[in-house]
């Protein structure tokens, strides 16, 4: 499993790594961080790097609004 995490403050992106961290098998899961709108839509894009099963998005993410970032 993928998952992003998406928000401005370090401290919370750290505080989610470590919470997900308890509750993963990190065998078979990754973490990836971005702390503004326009790192998600590269890695999201139709020739992003990437998939991610789920996105942890805070809503007003600097850069565009959180839920046009999530289309």
């Amino acid at each position: 499993m993928n998952i992003l995490i998406v928000d401005d403050e370090p401290r919370i992106r750290e505080r989610s790594r470590t919470l997900l961290r308890d509750c993963i098998d990190s065998q078979r899961t990754t973490v990836a961080e971005a702390g503004n709108a326009g790192a998600p839509l590269a890695l999201l894009g139709p020739t992003g790097p990437r998939a991610f099963d789920v996105l942890l998005l805070y809503l007003p993410v600097p850069g565009r609004a959180g839920l046009r970032s999530g289309h």
